[in-house]
């Protein structure tokens, strides 16, 4: 065991490995037992690929009822953002459209307020002009009746 201490042992014992190992490797290799050998290894291989393969089948049918679950999961996340985002725009919609009804309002309060000053301004002037007209009348019968009147009664003074 000392020869395996000292770096100079551990590299005697490695050559000698190597050596010994490439040489049955070569005496296997020209044999039935080389041949046997390379069998044996691709048996194994195609077991351990078979098992692998058959585990990675049951690992991922295993995750299949919770990846459902979380993608169900996930699906009515989905829908219940995309219900709040309708929500909200019909909520702004609707808050629009009464923004926008007010304001219509207001303007036929103020268009409305405009045409009863401009009808209360025409009923005035209709009045005025009726009113002047009236009391051109009346003054015309004043002065018809005046001078009917001293007409009529002028010859009748002299009588009494």
């Amino acid at each position: 065991m000392n020869l395996l201490k000292s770096v100079k042992g551990k590299v005697i014992v490695g050559v000698a490995a190597v050596g010994i190992f490439t040489s049955a490797g070569f005496a296997l290799a020209n044999s039935d037992a080389g041949q046997a050998l390379k069998n044996w290894y691709d048996r194994v291989f195609n077991e351990a690929v078979a098992e692998s393969v058959a585990g990675a089948q049951a690992y991922g049918e295993g995750l299949i009822p919770e990846l459902e679950e979380e993608y169900g999961d996930r699906k009515a996340v989905a829908d219940r953002q995309i219900d709040r985002d309708a929500d909200k725009k019909v909520t702004d919609s609707v808050h629009a459209i009464g923004e926008a009804k007010e304001a219509h309002i207001a303007s036929l309060d103020d268009a409305k307020a405009e045409i009863l000053v401009n009808m209360e301004r025409d009923f005035y002037h209709a009045f005025q002009e009726g009113w002047f007209e009236i009391q051109a009348y009346g003054e015309q019968a004043k002065q018809y009746v005046n001078q009917d009147l001293a007409a009529h009664f002028s010859g009748k003074r002299t009588q009494f």
